[in-house]
């Protein structure tokens, strides 16, 4: 029977190889622990798949394995790939599992529920770190949204003139916090350096921040300042807010301007309005300095030096 045996395997070798059919290879236990090709060399390396072939619902999790994941890259240079190992053991949103890191933007994140401990770095926030809870993604330390520098002192390149009329500050890109990020107990910081370049008038207007779904003045004011006299000294607003619910916040509301410190402060709370305060939708920042009672002549300018939005632990 020994021929027979030996004739079977032969066979079956051709099979293999005019099939072109890959194998693996176990152990004692039966664990897979290689792959060999159609002509039975061992196949080094790891398989790799695209990241709809990866999620799509017939991808099998069932073999413990890594695998690399093409376009999905941990690296920021937009390249490399991401290296995940596949868990059978692992409950539901626990079986694929990333060694490290992956780069995405915030709208097209992996649902949170389907890769639990995914970690994220959102690409159009700074590529600030993000974690999936299962349910949705923290932040991981302190999460940088917005940081602009607009020119210098001596040639601002974000200003308003004071006039006996309202000024909105005009952004090239508007500070937002988009859609999901802001969950109950969230907590946003916004810190924003201003200076006055002259002041022959006296004025000392009031500048007010406001956040919500419109990107204008006609949404939530969550913070107001009475702006300084001296030259050079405008303010230092450092603003917090702090999620009761998606349409609930308490932020501190108003204080005084010294130089580039505040000298009082205190909260207030805001209920929602869904057409304006609502972060299940875009909340957009906008800035406004109250009218004067004139138009100072010569103009008189209030400048955005830098700004910065956080999201806080």
């Amino acid at each position: 029977m020994g021929w027979l045996a030996s004739a079977a395997l032969r066979e079956a070798k051709l099979l293999r190889k005019l099939l072109k059919i890959v194998t693996y290879i176990t152990d004692g236990l039966g664990t897979i622990t290689g792959f060999v090709d159609a002509e039975g060399n061992t196949i080094t390396g790891l398989a790799s798949y695209t990241w709809s072939d990866f999620t799509a619902g017939g991808f099998d999790l069932t073999i413990a394995r890594h695998v690399v994941v093409t376009d999905k890259h941990s690296s920021t240079s937009g390249k490399g790939g991401s290296l995940w190992y596949v868990d059978p053991t692992g409950a539901s949103g626990s079986k694929r599992i990333c060694r490290d890191p992956i780069v995405t933007t915030w709208a097209t994140r992996p649902a949170a529920a389907s890769y639990v401990g995914l970690e994220i770095l959102v690409s159009d926030y700074n590529y600030t770190k993000y974690r999936s809870d299962g349910t949705n993604y923290l932040p991981v330390g302190r999460a940088l949204l917005f940081n602009r520098v607009f020119g210098t002192f001596a040639s601002p390149t974000l200003s308003v003139n004071l006039t006996n009329s309202a000024q909105t500050f005009s952004w090239a890109t508007q500070p937002k916090i988009p859609a999901g990020m802001g969950l109950t107990n969230s907590k946003f910081s916004v810190e924003a350096q201003l200076y006055r370049n002259t002041n022959t008038s006296g004025y000392a207007p009031v500048l007010t921040m406001f956040l919500g779904r419109n990107g204008t003045p006609s949404d939530f004011a969550i913070w107001a300042g009475t702006m300084t006299s001296t030259v050079g000294g405008a303010g230092n607003p450092r603003p917090t807010i702090t999620l009761r619910s998606p349409q609930s916040i308490i932020s501190t509301y108003t204080a005084t301007f010294v130089g580039s410190n505040l000298t009082a402060d205190g909260f207030r709370e805001r209920n929602g309005d869904a057409a304006k305060l609502d972060f299940a939708y875009d909340q957009l920042l906008s800035l406004q300095l109250a009218a004067t009672a004139t138009t100072p002549s010569p103009a008189e300018t209030i400048s955005i030096q830098t700004l910065q939005v956080w999201q806080d632990i």
